[in-house]
């Protein structure tokens, strides 16, 4: 049977034929001709083939309707991209990842760089991950300047790093610290680098607070030596080892070696 439909009524007519249990029939109504370009409709027919376990076609529609590039909209898309995942069909969810619009949504950035990073292909991870600082959060910067540190360009690692604590960052303050107690790119500066290294201690990072008594142990005498084996050191210690047993994914462990693990992977914040 052909609908004729007045395009303004679509949604109005198919929305009543839900309200009575026909969702066949509105289904019908908005993929017509007439309808299947109201922005109601497209979201329905997502949503009706999500139930109905199509995700491919759920996809689509939702894909259509997030043409808009609503919040709304490509949450729609991510959550189906999501089963699909979770399904494991990876290359599906990669496809629906990187066409159009979900490019450009942060959501699905984040999950190409990761993909892509777990398989080892940096390019494209690099890649996905620059897309996605472009909205400017703390941990999209921090990633991008822990992969540029460990492809040895030390300059846009800098570059990096300083945009993640001007974003917010915390942790990125010992990792510029790094940068200029070992001279990675840039002269050595160690009155830089306690500073750094102060900033991330202050916020309860062992790796800053590491790396922070052992610079004043070198530049002071016998007792700066005698304080840190003798203080600081056990201090540090038992800390380190509460937090491994009770709360291994404290942010505070953030770069402190993990045997076992590959150095640029322990590296990554979680978000990334």
């Amino acid at each position: 049977m052909t609908h004729e439909f007045d395009s303004s009524k679509c949604w109005a007519q198919a929305a009543r034929l839900d309200a009575l249990g026909d969702r066949v029939g509105a289904a019908s109504i908005c993929a017509s001709f007439e309808c299947s370009g109201v922005l109601e409709c497209q979201q329905y027919l997502g949503w009706y083939y999500f139930e109905l376990g199509d995700f491919e076609t759920s996809f689509t529609w939702y894909a259509k309707a997030a043409r808009v590039e609503s919040e709304e909209t490509l949450e729609d898309c991510w959550r189906v991209i999501l089963r699909v995942d979770a399904g494991g069909e990876k290359e599906n969810a990669i496809r629906m990842c990187e066409s159009e619009p979900l490019s450009r949504y942060i959501k699905s950035q984040r999950y190409l760089f990761n993909e892509f990073f777990a398989r080892g292909e940096m390019e494209r991870a690099l890649h996905w991950c620059l897309q996605a600082t472009s909205k400017g959060a703390p941990f999209d910067l921090l990633c991008a300047g822990i992969i540029y540190r460990h492809r040895d360009e030390p300059f846009l690692a800098l570059e990096f790093f300083q945009r993640a604590v001007a974003a917010g960052s915390l942790r990125a303050n010992h990792l510029i610290g790094d940068i200029y107690a070992y001279g990675l790119g840039v002269p050595v500066d160690v009155q830089k680098a306690i500073s750094y290294y102060e900033l991330s201690a202050s916020h309860g990072f062992l790796y800053g607070k590491t790396r922070l008594a052992h610079l004043k142990r070198s530049e002071g005498g016998a007792w700066a030596k005698f304080l840190f084996f003798f203080s600081r050191l056990p201090a540090l210690i038992l800390t380190l080892v509460a937090l491994r047993l009770f709360k291994r994914n404290d942010e505070r462990l953030a770069d402190i070696p993990i045997r076992g693990t590959r150095s640029i992977a322990r590296a990554l914040p979680p978000e990334c």
